[in-house]
């Protein structure tokens, strides 16, 4: 019997490691697969990140771009700006120099030759600017009534 107890003795140890390894193996498997499964979650979820990640840098390049054609628009504005600038001081001492070197002095002469001959004075220059601007604002003030007649008596008729 001894030898029976011995073979059944193994045959239980053989069968009681059977027993653990194919737990240990059962619960690798479950490990393993749980593992795999968070595996394909983060791989998912990487991939989304770096897709993210590429729409970001392609809005950003098309942001830089628009700032980019907004700064060249600034640097141009700027151009002009100057230059307008510029030809307006120069426009500027052109006409402060006609009007006292040339104008003044002939309005002058004009005006005592006239008083001489027993006519009236001219109008000073300014006094012609404030009439000149005042024909134009006016011509202005009849061609915006003009302009808002038609559509005026349009929208009256269209409330009938």
């Amino acid at each position: 019997m001894d030898v029976m107890d011995d073979t059944m003795r193994d045959q239980m140890d053989t069968l009681q490691t059977l027993y653990r390894q194919s737990q240990a193996l059962s619960d690798c498997k479950t490990d393993l697969l749980a593992k795999r499964d968070m595996l394909d979650k983060k791989q998912h979820l990487y991939e989304e990140v770096v897709a993210e990640r590429q729409r970001l840098n392609k809005e950003k390049r098309t942001l830089l771009d628009m700032l980019n054609k907004i700064q060249q628009d600034m640097d141009s504005i700027t151009d002009i700006e100057s230059n307008l600038h510029r030809e307006q001081q120069d426009l500027l001492r052109q006409v402060e120099t006609l009007q006292n070197d040339t104008y003044e002095p002939l309005h002058d002469n004009v005006n005592a030759l006239r008083i001489k001959q027993g006519l009236p004075k001219l109008p000073s220059f300014q006094q012609e600017l404030e009439a000149h601007m005042a024909h134009m604002l006016e011509q202005r003030r009849q061609t915006w009534q003009q302009e808002q007649s038609p559509s005026s008596s349009s929208s009256s008729r269209r409330r009938r």
